[in-house]
């Protein structure tokens, strides 16, 4: 982790996220489409801090918007931070996590508070072998009914389809 801090410049420790450009949580859709770590604060309390390739896309179905909403005067603040690797973005963003300790990053979203029909978001990294197997199951799929598919679509549908046994048995 701290390689990419250190590659970077960032000194954590001397970030003071009240100072950084910021829009209110309702005027979401003003955040920049640039790759960063973004902070979400109530005052200068931070809430919760996330990264993403696209800090406005991000925010335009965020699993915590509903629950930030029910904080006074949420701002959204950001660090843009071009990276050649998404890896590079969650090392900054555990970094930060770990400096600031933002309360909402160590809850689950309580069930009243997620959105209805939207899926939750899950993180993980897979093995080269693993991204080449999904790349080739995505690509045959797409030959073979002419329709594009994403990976996450493909891995929901696998588990959906996982059972115990299969699970107990193969691990």
């Amino acid at each position: 982790m701290k390689n990419i801090v250190a590659q970077t410049g960032i000194t954590v420790s001397k970030i003071d996220p009240s100072l950084l450009p910021s829009v209110a949580l309702e005027g979401r859709n003003h955040l920049p489409k640039s790759s960063g770590i973004y902070f979400a604060m109530a005052g200068a309390e931070i809430l919760y801090i996330g990264k993403s390739i696209s800090i406005h896309d991000r925010w335009q179905n965020h699993h915590r918007t509903n629950q930030l909403k029910a904080y006074n005067k949420v701002r959204i603040a950001w660090i843009v931070q071009s990276v050649s690797k998404e890896e590079e973005l969650s090392e900054l963003e555990e970094a930060y996590i770990s400096y600031f300790k933002p309360p909402l990053n160590q809850t689950v979203i309580p069930n009243d508070l997620t959105i209805p029909g939207r899926y939750n978001k899950v993180t993980f990294y897979i093995t080269n072998r693993q991204k080449e197997k999904l790349d080739d199951l995505a690509y045959e799929c797409r030959k073979q009914t002419g329709k594009s598919v994403k990976q996450s679509d493909i891995v929901r549908y696998l588990i959906d389809r996982c059972n115990i046994e299969d699970l107990v048995d193969n691990i």
